[in-house]
């Protein structure tokens, strides 16, 4: 049986799928925004884990 956090992590990858084969239709200008959207979500999240890691060093 599934736990709910697989579950969970299941559907996302359904939802990011979908996702990404629908940006393969937008036009190029679209697809190059979407493309600059994930570079900068992706640099958050480092920035973000670097903090994270950051505060535990200092409790």
């Amino acid at each position: 049986m599934l736990s709910p956090v697989n579950t969970k992590q299941i559907h996302l990858m359904n939802c990011m799928e979908d996702y990404l084969a629908s940006i393969n239709s937008l036009p190029l200008y679209l697809k190059r925004n979407v493309s600059v959207m994930q570079d900068i979500k992706a640099k958050c999240q480092e920035i973000l884990k670097e903090q994270r890691e950051q505060d535990e060093k200092l409790k």
